[in-house]
């Protein structure tokens, strides 16, 4: 069995959110949102899209914590964190711990928990490492998907771009935790592949510490769900870059 590594979930910070969510409506043909009660131990308002089998998370902050403390240090809108999930969260957190990387914040629930890593550990972006139960649920993505697997539109999330001061660092760093080795792909950037999942990151030189993080996003959907191939949210760039027929449950 593999090990069940998949990126699932990117979550950006913006300062407007309805307008956000307008982007994401003009762009794409999506029921509306999820916002998650949850989001309120951060001190932030969210939207969560579901985009085939992955998820987006549109986050507002209204008061001081984690989420505004980063959105001032990226200049506002920013890519916040990617959420990758796990098969066995005992085996990842296990893994982790060998590794010396550390976890800075836990979240159990009966059938999901979260475990939030620390930024020096794996540099460039907030990492979190998630399971879920069953694995194909995603109780972050709404009562639809908690604790079950709705019927659902094909694709979802293939390609990240994470800008770093040290790509190379980054993405090795990364792939410890994601059991992959970083590929040097020239113009000092750097891939980590996860191969089972069929998705990769890609990690790209930034200018200063200021303007690391996630910037784009690569997805595959239904053509019937797209109307703009390409939209920008909360500071990230978002492609559709294929079309897929309709998705298995």
């Amino acid at each position: 069995m593999s090990n069940g590594i998949r990126l699932r979930h990117v979550a950006v910070v913006t300062a407007d959110l309805d307008k956000s969510v307008d982007i994401v409506h003009r762009a794409l043909r999506l029921p509306e949102p999820f916002n998650d009660d949850l989001a309120n131990q951060f001190a932030t308002h969210n939207a969560v899209f579901a985009l085939g089998n992955s998820f987006l998370e549109i986050c507002t902050p209204y008061d001081d914590g984690p989420v505004r403390r980063y959105a001032e240090k990226h200049g506002g809108d920013a890519g916040y964190m990617a959420v990758f999930q796990v098969r066995d969260n005992a085996a990842a957190l296990t893994r982790l711990d060998e590794l010396g990387v550390r976890v800075i914040a836990e979240l159990k629930l009966f059938d999901q928990g979260a475990n939030m890593l620390h930024p020096k550990d794996v540099p460039g972006a907030m990492v979190s490492f998630d399971w879920a139960e069953p694995y194909g649920s995603w109780r972050w993505g709404g009562p639809a998907w908690s604790g079950r697997v709705p019927e659902h539109p094909a694709g979802g999330i293939t390609r990240l771009e994470v800008r770093a001061v040290e790509p190379r660092d980054s993405a090795e760093k990364w792939g410890r935790v994601l059991e992959s080795e970083p590929r040097d792909v020239g113009a000092g950037e750097f891939v980590v592949e996860i191969a089972d999942a069929g998705q990769e990151i890609r990690f790209t030189p930034a200018p200063d510490r200021n303007a690391e993080g996630i910037v784009g996003v690569e997805l595959e959907l239904p053509d019937q769900l797209v109307r703009e191939r390409k939209f920008s949210v909360g500071g990230v760039d978002f492609a559709v870059t294929g079309v897929l027929t309709p998705a298995h449950p």
